[in-house]
């Protein structure tokens, strides 16, 4: 079980991968998470090695995912009650956030502030020469309370569900990658917004 550790420096936090590819294909770029927590909510690191990502959707909530994007989709309980939200995002950076009780019905644009995120993204390359992007991004405890009724924040101990994702299905090679399995004869062709499949993780 991946641990959500009390501190927003990435240097402390636990490294997860998003390399499982339950529907398959050849490319399969190289992505991984960190996430950690804080006062002010849920703090995400997300890295992936492309040298040029595609990024042409520049409206907020527009369709990112046909871009070169990285997801985290998450619900803050254990047992899925109080709904999930999905944050996705492309290099530019460009958010689309949505959030509901239910996968697909009455879900809704999550309005909130985007200087609330602490969105950055940065190219870069690493100590090998290797070119990535990546993003960071905070999920605040208060946007979450406005739209679950009776939330507290969350604290050491708590379990939530989750998964995380690098997709993109326009002007590249098709993919969709994931950090936690999925089982491929309930979900057989690619579909994110499977809550059950999430994983879980501990605040420690």
């Amino acid at each position: 079980m991946y641990t959500i550790r009390h501190s927003i420096d990435p240097a402390d936090l636990e490294l997860g991968r998003i390399d499982l590819a339950p529907w398959g294909g050849e490319y399969r770029p190289e992505a991984m998470y960190k996430i950690g927590y804080s006062d002010r909510g849920l703090q995400v690191y997300l890295r992936c090695y492309e040298v040029d990502p595609v990024a042409d959707v520049l409206e907020r909530n527009g369709n990112v995912c046909r871009d070169s994007c990285m997801e985290f989709f998450f619900s803050p309980s254990a047992d899925l009650s109080n709904g999930y939200f999905n944050f996705e995002l492309n290099a530019n950076p460009t958010l689309l956030l949505h959030y509901g009780l239910t996968a697909r019905v009455g879900r809704c644009c999550v309005e909130w502030p985007i200087e609330d995120f602490d969105i950055t993204v940065t190219k870069k390359f690493d100590d090998f020469g290797r070119r990535y992007w990546q993003l960071s991004f905070t999920a605040p405890w208060a946007m979450m309370a406005k739209y679950i009724p009776g939330f507290e924040p969350l604290k050491s101990g708590d379990i939530i569900r989750a998964n995380l994702y690098k997709c993109g299905s326009t002007r590249q090679t098709s993919h969709y990658l994931t950090a936690f399995p999925f089982d491929t004869e309930k979900v057989p062709r690619p579909d994110f917004h499977v809550p059950d499949q999430f994983g879980q993780m501990i605040l420690g």
